[in-house]
Formats: C-alpha cells, structure tokens, sequence
C-alpha cells in the first residue's frame, strides 16, 4: 500500500468512530499490518464499537482508490452460525467477484473450498489481498457446521498466502480456540493473531465526545449536559442524545427527569455490563464468587472509601481495559454516573457484598475457614453463602479486639468438626495458614483426616503429592477432599453442601 490514510476524526466524521478507535484502524492499516500479509484481532466489550471498526475498515479501503488491491469481506459469525464450510466459501467467492467482476473464475471446480484455494493463487500473483473481517467472533463455540478443518484452511492459507484475517470478538481468540467445546479446539488458527492484538475500551476522551456530539448538535450547553451527566461512553451518549431529541421539552423544563429517563432506558444494558464480570474467558457463567472481586472494587469505589491497590491491581488494570473505571487524578471512577447510580442500587439489594458475614461463637458444632486475607472478598462471599444455608461458621473476624489471636486460633482450630480451606497462591504461601492445617492434622489424625478436612481451589497452583514440601505448597492436601471454586456455580455449591453434611449445620 503506497497511501497513509488520514485518521483524524475531523476528517473522517462519517466514520462515526472517535479516540481508540482510530488508533485501532490506523494500526491496522497504516502499520503494515495489511502490507506484511498479516491478521489482527479487536478485542472489546459488548457496545465498545468492535463491529464499527470493522465496518469502517471496509468501507475505508473500498473508497479509496489507493490501495483497490484489497478486497474486505465483512461477515458476522452470529448471523451466519448456519452455513457449513462450503457455503461459507461460497459465499466468499460471490463477495469478491461482486466486488471484482474483473476477476477471470479460475476454477471451474464444483468444490468451492477448491475454488477459493484456486482463487487465492490468482490474487497472489495478482498482488491482490483478500482480507475477511469475522465480526462476534466469540460465537464460534456455537458454530455446528463450520469444524476445525475450516479454520486450519484459512490459518494455513493466511500463514503464507494472499489472505489477511481480522477478528472481532470480547475473549482473546487464543481463549477460544482452547475451549474444548469450540470447533476449532484441534486447530491451531489462533497463532496467527498473536503479534497483532488490539484491546477496544469503551471510554474516549472529552474531546472526541466533544467531537461525535457536535455532529449531531452545535448546543454546546447540550453536550456538556450530556458529557456531565453520561460521561464518556459513546453508547450512552449516543442514546442520550437520541432521548433528548425526542423529550426536547423535558431537557428545557426538568433535566433531572430527563436524566431518569436516560437510567431507565438504560438499566437493562447496566445489568449485561455487571454479569459480563461473572464470565470467565469462554463467556461461561462461573457464578458470583468467582468475580466478586471485581464488584468488591467496584463497590469501594462507588463508595469513596479506600482500596487497596496491591490487593486489586489485576482487577483495576482489567477494569480499565475493559473500560468499566478509569483514573481521574489519584482516584478511580466508575465509566459513567448512571452506571454509577445503578450500582448503588445494585449493592443496595444484595447486601452480601456489603456486609462480611458474623462468625459463630458458641458450643455447637461449626466449621473452621482457613485462607488467606488477599482471597477475603471470595471468601467471605463464600461464607455468607454457607450462612445462608444454615451452616455456622468461624472465621478470624471473629477474634474480639482484647483477645490474643494466636490462642484463640488454637482453641478454634481444636473444637472445629470440619476445617474449610481455601487453597490459593496466596494461603499456600502463609505461614499462619500453614501452621493452621498442620495443626489440625496433627489434632485429627491421618486416619480421620479426610473426613473432616474439606479444600476449595481457588488457584491452578502446583500440589503436593507426599510428605516433603512442595514448590508452592508447604504441607500435604492431595489426599483431601478438593472442589474447584466455581466452574459451575449451582453444581458446585450442591457438592459443597453435600460433602460438609449436617453436622454443623442449624
């Protein structure tokens, strides 16, 4: 390609993209990528303008003239889950003779895989590039009919042909691809995105709100009504605008009205954005405890309160990729006051992220949690669980201010029927952790230990497998009782329930 493309907004308003996003195309297209016969992959969530890009890209390279060596095909994997490999190449056939009618068919096979192989020969020698933009590549792991041969074929023929792939997807392609229930989980498709990777947040800068804003309106008073009181989301401003448009008068005489207005049609979207922290890389649902984390952070921050950074570095540099929160000065803030405004009422109506739950203390039988302080926000989440099922459990909140903590450890661990531990990078690497299982060990006795020892695996971390001390782990738990935390949360907290019985239970 001989031609830089101009990326600036006020060139390009008709793109209808603004701030990362330019940086993204021009990425793509001006840093060789194309040039070098390479495939990138977009990565963003749900409305942070993953199929905008990809679109853009298109319709950029179809206008200019330039670079008309490039073929795009835009295909959305959501809306095409149906088609098997040969109506997929089919359909990739008709889009570029569509599109170069100039081009001779060079095959006359009836096979249209052999086609597009034959076709791919001639746009090399053509100095042509055909580039496919997969659009919602996420749902690959509902693809029935595409398989992994597939996508070898087009990973084969990208690696040294004149093929480009751009993605488009919420999870890292490599994430998918190792799914064991994705199509492609024998290929290996996904190494051919690894050097190319664009992370899409939701958030742009006020001037490029600024900038898609007054496309719409020259009311400056308006867009800084909208900026205000929406921030800088260019989803939610751009329904913000649409709502004011149509409730001109409301804006005129009740702004505060206008701005309910704004949350309730936009509660539903709130709602996606705090279940997507509940799924894990493949967009399964691992239930609550396993991202409580990320809504502890962001409970704190609604709150104003202080957090500790050491404890929620991954979570906050997740979030802000994500686009969840960003740095104002020294402090976070949540992407938007209404999102804001929902989460308030959100950890309104589930108290358990609110409160840490009351440790038992009394002469019934009861189960002694063992984990690490770093792992609390799980932790606790799991306890307030256990309580609500009946279960009395003790844990070191439970130590009155003028007791000696070590002593009270000690009696707490010697009248305890079952001891939970929470198995972690961070407790396998506790002292007090470990000289609370050795402990009980050595009260219980071998024989008896498996009965009353229960783990919970929150790490995938190296485990013992005898008596002498292991890399990351200081004492012996592979002959224990051990569920993973939570792959399935229904499923495992009905085993968690049914290996700890009733014996401590109300």
């Amino acid at each position: 390609m001989s031609k830089k493309f101009s990326l600036n907004p006020a060139d390009n308003k008709s793109n209808k993209l603004y701030g990362h996003s330019f940086l993204i195309i021009d990425e793509i297209l001006n840093e060789t990528i194309l040039e070098r016969n390479e495939s990138a992959s977009i990565i963003g969530e749900t409305k942070s303008g993953k199929t905008s890009i990809l679109k853009s890209i298109e319709k950029l390279i179809e206008d200019d003239v330039s670079i008309a060596n490039i073929i795009p095909i835009y295909i959305d994997l959501k809306a095409y889950s149906y088609l098997d490999p040969d109506q997929i190449f089919k359909y990739f056939l008709e889009v570029i003779y569509a599109k170069r009618p100039e081009l001779v068919k060079s095959s006359l096979s009836s096979n249209n895989m052999l086609a597009f192989s034959d076709l791919i020969i001639c746009c090399e020698r053509e100095n042509l590039i055909i580039l496919l933009l997969f659009d919602e590549f996420d749902h690959v792991l509902e693809l029935k009919e595409l398989n992994s041969y597939f996508f070898s074929f087009l990973r084969g023929t990208a690696k040294k042909n004149a093929l480009s792939i751009i993605t488009a997807s919420r999870n890292l392609v490599g994430d998918i691809c190792h799914n064991a229930k994705s199509v492609i989980s024998a290929s290996f498709f996904w190494d051919i995105f690894t050097n190319n990777i664009s992370y899409l947040s939701c958030l742009i800068d006020e001037s490029n709100a600024r900038a898609m804003l007054n496309e719409k309106t020259v009311d400056e008073e308006l867009i800084s009504f909208l900026i205000e009181n929406v921030n800088l989301n260019p989803y939610l401003l751009k329904l913000a605008y649409n709502t004011v448009e149509d409730n001109y008068e409301q804006y005129l005489n009740d702004k505060e009205y206008l701005i309910s207005i704004f949350f309730e049609k936009n509660e539903t979207h709130f709602e996606a954005c705090t279940n997507y922290l509940e799924l894990d890389d493949q967009n399964k649902r691992k239930g609550e405890a396993f991202k409580l984390n990320y809504i502890k952070l962001l409970n704190k921050i609604v709150e104003q309160k202080s957090y500790e950074r050491s404890v929620f570095k991954k979570e906050i540099n997740e979030l802000k990729k994500k686009g969840f929160i960003y740095e104002s000065g020294c402090t976070l803030k949540i992407f938007s006051p209404l999102y804001e405004k929902y989460l308030i009422e959100y950890f309104n109506r589930h108290e358990i992220y609110n409160q840490n739950p009351i440790a038992y203390n009394g002469p019934e039988p009861y189960i002694f949690v063992s984990y690490s302080h770093a792992d609390s926000s799980i932790v606790l989440g799991q306890i307030n669980k256990l309580q609500k099922e009946g279960f009395r459990v003790w844990y070191d909140e439970g130590i009155p201010t003028s007791g000696k903590w070590k002593k009270v450890i000690e009696e707490k661990i010697d009248n305890c029927k079952k001891f939970l531990f929470f198995n972690s990078i961070n407790s396998s690497i506790s002292p007090e952790v470990n000289e609370e299982i050795a402990r009980f060990k050595e009260l219980i006795g071998k024989k008896d230990y498996n009965q009353h020892f229960l783990m919970l695996i929150l790490d995938d971390i190296k485990l013992c497998k005898s008596e002498k001390t292991g890399d990351a782990v200081q004492f012996v738990i592979s002959d224990c009782n051990g569920l993973r935390i939570p792959i399935d949360e229904d499923e495992y907290f009905i085993r968690l329930i049914n290996v700890l019985g009733d014996e401590c239970k109300v």
